[in-house]
């Protein structure tokens, strides 16, 4: 069975594939290469996958075993994406930050709100 596991970089999200399987006292998960990425029937993996088309396309080391989905690339996807990529719910709330005043004459106040 294939699913998605993730990593935080400065950049962004580090996406890989993973394979794992199971017997009565072991479990053994293995990073596939990207060129072996493939949903195995698994219609969420299938909704990541298409939802990382793009970004593998435009690879050139399809032996690599991940790939950097963007801070923007992760704003950008449907929940639904999301979910596929393994990827935590979007947090349903908002945060408004916005100043009055300038700050040269100390007058600045900062606000906010959710």
């Amino acid at each position: 069975m294939n699913s998605f596991q993730w990593s935080v970089s400065s950049e962004g999200l580090i996406i890989s594939l993973v394979s794992g399987s199971k017997s009565f006292l072991k479990s053994t998960k293995k990073l596939l290469p990207i060129e072996e990425w493939e949903s195995g029937g698994d219609t969420s993996v299938l909704i990541g996958l298409a939802a990382l088309t793009e970004i593998i396309q435009d690879l050139e080391d399809m032996s690599a075993t991940s790939v950097l989905l963007l801070h923007s690339q992760v704003a950008e996807l449907t929940e639904q994406q999301a979910q596929a990529l393994n990827l935590p719910l979007p947090v349903p709330y908002q945060l408004r930050i916005w100043s009055e005043g300038r700050v040269l004459d100390n007058s600045i106040q900062l606000q906010s709100e959710f």
